[in-house]
């Protein structure tokens, strides 16, 4: 019987520990950085030099993006520039930059799907954000390094 609870108490501790996911909050699949708004598409950022990659998931299934439209939105010291998302191939949406990005460099992707749906993803490049959980539990993901 003592080792019956034991293992009671390990499985409550496990469970306990694991952390919450609300929509939209899952970790990076492909070495980038996740939106911090916590939206029901999940965007993941993957930035090298001026090319930027967004990966999209909807409750962690890729979302074809043939039919998706976009605009991404850049902002550097207080000046900005919008440019067209491509789609390019799979679940990403692709951009070139005038410039490579920097830390702290603000984008903000907006898209329309295909179903009339439109999504938002929010990122401070090269910045730790910190989502909250629907259960209020702060969780901190860390930027990629560069």
């Amino acid at each position: 019987m003592h080792g019956s609870n034991i293992l009671v108490g390990l499985l409550c501790t496990l469970a306990l520990s694991s952390p919450a996911r609300a929509c939209g909050d899952w970790l990076p699949k492909h070495g980038g950085q996740m939106n911090h708004d916590g939206g029901e598409v999940a965007f993941e950022l993957v930035g090298q030099g001026r090319e930027v990659t967004l990966h999209l998931e909807d409750h962690g299934q890729p979302i074809p993006t043939a039919a998706v439209q976009g605009v991404l939105s850049f902002e550097r010291d207080g000046k900005g520039l919008t440019s067209t998302l491509k789609p390019a191939g799979g679940n990403r949406m692709a951009v070139r930059l005038p410039s490579a990005l920097r830390k702290g460099d603000k984008l903000v992707a907006d898209i329309s799907l295909p179903n009339g749906a439109i999504a938002k993803g929010a990122f401070v490049y090269g910045v730790e954000v910190q989502l909250r959980t629907r259960f209020g539990a702060p969780m901190n993901f860390a930027a990629p390094p560069r």
